[in-house]
């Protein structure tokens, strides 16, 4: 079980990222690492969060690293959030990279990340990525929403590619 003070430092890691002020995050992940408290799933996910509500996605990704170091495995929740905070950031390949690694590691896949994605392909410009991923959808048990049509509609359009779209 996690200590008394890794939970409070985890929920106030939670707090920092709820007013976008990922530098107090961070600073309270790194008080943690260097206290040997031994952050958790918890701890790493809350910092990550608060990193992509801070508009920092390469910042979260590095956290990654830290995780490997820690033996703490990414899961659902991670890679969400950094797929959802690299669509934000238009940076596609590197959420499109994110949605491989939650496939590869077999982590449950939702409507939300399957968007996130697509999304990220939209403001990229990459239609056929965003096409791909909505027949993928189909493929994975996965009912499409109303945002997962219209992210897929929207790179289709983008793309010039309206009958495609239709």
């Amino acid at each position: 079980l996690p200590s008394r003070e890794l939970r409070r430092i985890t929920a106030e890691i939670g707090s920092h990222g709820k007013r976008r002020d990922w530098r107090g995050s961070l600073a309270l992940l790194r008080q943690a690492q260097l206290r040997s408290l031994n952050p958790n799933i918890f701890t790493f996910n809350a910092s990550i969060t608060a990193l992509q509500r801070g508009q920092q996605p390469a910042l979260a990704a590095s956290l990654l690293d830290d995780m490997r170091a820690a033996v703490v495995a990414p899961d659902v929740v991670t890679r969400s959030t950094l797929i959802t905070g690299c669509a934000r950031a238009q940076r596609w390949e590197e959420a499109v990279h994110h949605f491989a690694e939650l496939r590869l590691q077999h982590l449950r896949t939702d409507v939300v990340v399957f968007n996130a994605t697509i999304n990220a392909c939209e403001r990229g410009a990459q239609w056929p990525r965003a096409v791909r991923l909505f027949a993928e959808m189909a493929l994975a048990h996965i009912s499409p929403d109303v945002i997962s049509c219209n992210a897929t509609v929207s790179a289709c359009g983008q793309g010039q590619e309206w009958m495609r779209a239709l």
